[in-house]
């Protein structure tokens, strides 16, 4: 995977994606809560190679630590969600990350080749799942 160009951290959330992307979202940094989200994307040769990108500059949550991120993948998308975690304050949010359209792989006759819907991401954070809190 090569050197990351993204700070050191600890308990950061991470979440892998259907096509072998993963995402790496906040953590605790030297300086405190991270607010980041990184995403790995292999080659498309190699999935043992690859490459990072930040996938946006600075999310609308607070940079954070030990939160929970979990994939959910539908026909019609892929989502990484993003529950809780910590800013030097527990945190009772929700946020999502979008990949839109989903992946599609189109299973052709056999006298075409087998291709795929491109993969754009987007990314919508900020929108909350869920305006309840609750406690367990």
């Amino acid at each position: 995977m090569g050197d990351p160009p993204w700070t050191p951290r600890s308990r950061q959330a991470s979440a892998g994606l259907s096509d072998g992307a993963v995402l790496m979202l906040g953590g605790l940094g030297n300086e405190g809560p991270i607010q980041e989200v990184w995403q790995w994307t292999p080659s498309p040769t190699n999935i043992l190679e690859g490459a990072w990108s930040r996938t946006e500059k600075l999310p609308p949550w607070n940079g954070r630590f030990d939160a929970a991120a979990i994939q959910q993948v539908t026909a019609e998308s892929e989502q990484v969600v993003l529950m809780g975690g910590n800013d030097n304050q527990n945190r009772g949010d929700v946020w999502r990350w979008l990949r839109s359209p989903a992946i599609i792989e189109l299973q052709l006759d056999e006298s075409e080749e087998t291709g795929s819907q491109a993969r754009e991401c987007v990314s919508h954070y900020g929108r909350r799942l869920s305006g309840t809190q609750s406690t367990v």
